[in-house]
């Protein structure tokens, strides 16, 4: 889901990635012209939003139409001018229209845990974030959660939405099924104290009382009942915890089984039900997902990362098409997932050009475009934060025909398709001393080599890749092929 995020990007590094040594200020300047292909990852010339700053959350969302709503919490570098930050991304955008949308955090030096919050029905983009106020200092409950909404191209002055425990933390909000706005926050000190605000500004308040600090909360829907997922602050090598909204209340906290918290390596979302990434419960950190059961989360399996890079974040994002989007950081790389169906997912990577800052935030649309959000470490003197377009990658399956004179296997995209490059395929062989005389490769009736461009085919198109195969044997020829069928994925 959404979460937490110089002045030129490394030549070298952006090679790597076959995309030209070039970067675009927010403003919309361009050094160099960008360079256009559909390779899955990196798609086209990263933006620089801010540079020599201190960031303090940022996360991404996405409206119906395609468009992208980037939100940051910035100051000068040591400075105490905490300031909300918003770039809207329309499609195939290059800059941020209108420019960098502003306004005060009313927390110059507390303001943090930005959260956006997509458009929907008729709520507005709307921003959530938590500061101090004077109050802080004597009064227990003395921060509060604050909002402003996109209107008319520009952000609303902030409103102080609900208390919130005096120089503790914003750990996430959702909209709810009702549009209401949900948010969870966590106290500074002893009694630690985990509150879930069930609608601000005056929905009723879940108080938890662990013993312990939860460094990290997330939240989902499983239908009208709320799923909350925490970890301990501290230790790796706890099980992730869970609550949930049962008919008459809520259930006592309860752990997940077979989990690591990884430091906060987690994320929930909602996709055909509720979703859980995590990491296994050893040392080789490899994540998998789980489905909600109605009281845990269960049915784990890879997702097939294994780079020996341990994933250090999870921002899962449940586009319009069905599919959960991931991204994280794997050393100096964002790793990013496309799960069109089953947990298995597809990935791609590119180099960042500098140390990661934070958690890297995703975004995107049915047709498998979006954006990337991450900041980096190039230097003392503050961070730099960025946001790239990206092509998420085709995930492959194959189906396999056989006889007894031999068997054929074609490959092709799982659906929905991206809008991005990926290959088919057949293998064939024979058995019980038949020969394999020929093959061929077809899409939708018509030979085809196996590069398979998804850019080129009509959005929400269906297409069958078929693979066949002749086979010898004594002088007699037989036949066999194999097929599937795939959607390409619908525009927004």
């Amino acid at each position: 889901m959404k979460r937490s995020v110089v002045a030129v990007v490394v030549a070298a590094v952006l090679c790597l990635v076959g995309v030209p040594a070039q970067v675009q200020s927010a403003s919309g300047s361009v050094e160099r012209a960008a360079a256009v292909t559909a390779a899955p990852g990196l798609a086209g010339t990263p933006i620089v939003l801010a540079t020599q700053k201190s960031f303090y959350g940022s996360d991404i969302a996405m409206g119906p139409d395609g468009t992208a709503y980037v939100g940051w919490i910035a100051s000068s570098y040591l400075q105490a001018d905490r300031t909300v930050f918003l770039c809207v991304l329309p499609k195939g955008a290059t800059s941020c229209q209108g420019g960098v949308k502003s306004t005060g955090s009313m927390g110059l030096s507390s303001a943090a845990g930005l959260q956006v919050l997509p458009p929907t029905g008729l709520a507005p983009v709307t921003l959530v974030w938590f500061h101090d106020t004077v109050n802080s200092v004597t009064d227990p409950m003395g921060a509060r959660i604050s909002i402003s909404t996109l209107v008319g191209g520009n952000l609303t002055g902030a409103a102080e939405q609900a208390p919130a425990p005096s120089f503790g933390s914003l750990l996430t909000a959702e909209r709810s099924p009702s549009s209401g706005i949900w948010a969870v926050t966590q106290s500074s000190g002893l009694p630690f104290t985990t509150r879930i605000h069930q609608g601000l500004p005056a929905g009723p308040v879940k108080t938890l009382t662990p013993g312990y600090a939860a460094g990290k909360a997330r939240l989902a829907f499983a239908g009208d009942k709320a799923v909350v997922v925490f970890d301990r602050y501290g230790p790796i090598g706890e099980r992730v915890k869970v609550i949930y909204q049962t008919g008459t209340g809520w259930s006592g906290i309860g752990t997940v089984a077979g989990t690591w918290n990884l430091g906060g390596a987690f994320d929930v979302a909602n996709k055909n039900g509720v979703k859980l990434v995590a990491s296994i419960n050893n040392a080789s950190y490899y994540p998998r997902i789980g489905n909600w059961t109605g009281t845990t989360f269960g049915s784990f399996a890879y997702t097939g990362d294994k780079n020996s890079c341990p994933t250090y974040s999870h921002d899962l994002f449940p586009d319009a098409s069905g599919r959960l989007a991931d991204a994280t950081f794997e050393c100096a790389q964002v790793s990013i997932s496309n799960h069109p169906k089953a947990r298995t997912g597809a990935f791609a990577r590119f180099n960042i050009g500098g140390t990661p800052v934070g958690e890297p935030q995703i975004g995107t649309n049915p047709r498998g475009l979006g954006w990337v959000a991450w900041a980096r470490q190039p230097s003392s003197n503050g961070n730099t934060l960025l946001v790239a377009p990206i092509r998420l990658p085709a995930l492959r399956t194959s189906n396999t025909n056989g006889a007894t004179f031999g068997v054929v296997t074609v490959t092709g995209p799982v659906s929905c398709l991206p809008a991005v490059s990926t290959t088919i395929g057949v293998k064939a062989s024979g058995r019980n001393g038949w020969s394999l005389l020929s093959k061929a490769l077809k899409l939708d009736g018509s030979l085809h080599a196996t590069g398979l461009n998804g850019a080129n085919l009509a959005p929400g198109s269906t297409h069958t890749v078929t693979g066949s195969a002749k086979f010898r044997k004594s002088g007699v020829t037989r036949s066999l092929s194999a097929s599937l069928t795939f959607k390409s994925c619908p525009n927004p």
